[in-house]
């Protein structure tokens, strides 16, 4: 299986992001957060702001978890 990944834009920069990493996209307080299945040291999952619509990023999320 070939590994797939996201292209995005946050607040910490331009991040490119294992597919398979990723626990959820949500829409929180009108700003589309995604959280991933990483851990940091103090054992808190990596989460970030994306600078797209909530709707775009789960599309674009999904589609490519289907290919």
């Amino acid at each position: 299986m070939k590994t797939k990944f996201y292209e995005c834009i946050t607040d910490e920069g331009n991040k490119i992001i294992n597919v398979d990493n990723i626990a959820s996209v949500e829409n929180i307080n009108n700003k589309t957060v995604m959280t991933l299945n990483v851990k940091k040291e103090n054992d808190v999952n990596v989460s970030f702001v994306v600078n797209l619509p909530w709707t775009s990023v789960a599309s674009a999320v999904q589609a490519l978890g289907l290919d």
